[in-house]
């Protein structure tokens, strides 16, 4: 019996390092960067969203797992990752506008893409875990 797919089988050995979410680095009008800071994802995406899907079909199930601290943490990493994927074709689309020297769907797909960090930032701002003022804080003390 094989073992079942996870994230963790990267067998790409161009990506050299732990790979990033495309909004987590210097913007840049490549759509997908290899080696140090890869973007590209090593696994297959539907994975972590069926993840997603079982982690939110537990709570609709058992709903005290919305009070559960571990749970409320693993929900908005997962939520997070999910999205970090989903950025990445709405992020493709917004340097091809770019490249294209398109103004209106520049325009467009860029309000796209900033509504979606506004989304993603209000998911994070659900957990203190993921707030960067803590890090900062941190980092200052």
């Amino acid at each position: 019996m094989g073992r079942a797919a996870n994230l963790y089988d990267n067998t790409n050995t161009s990506v050299t390092s732990v790979i990033k979410s495309a909004f987590e680095i210097r913007p840049s009008l490549e759509n997908i960067r290899v080696g140090f800071q890869s973007t590209e994802l090593t696994y297959d995406p539907t994975v972590v969203l069926h993840a997603w899907q079982k982690l939110y079909k537990a709570a609709s199930s058992e709903p005290n797992l919305w009070t559960n601290p571990a749970y409320q943490h693993d929900m908005v990493d997962v939520t997070r990752q999910v999205m970090a994927n989903a950025f990445i074709p709405l992020y493709q689309s917004l340097i091809s506008s770019w490249n294209t020297s398109d103004a209106d769907s520049l325009s467009k797909t860029g309000k796209i893409v900033i509504d979606f960090l506004g989304d993603l930032n209000n998911v994070l701002l659900t957990n203190s875990n993921f707030r960067l003022s803590l890090g900062i804080k941190s980092a200052r003390s």
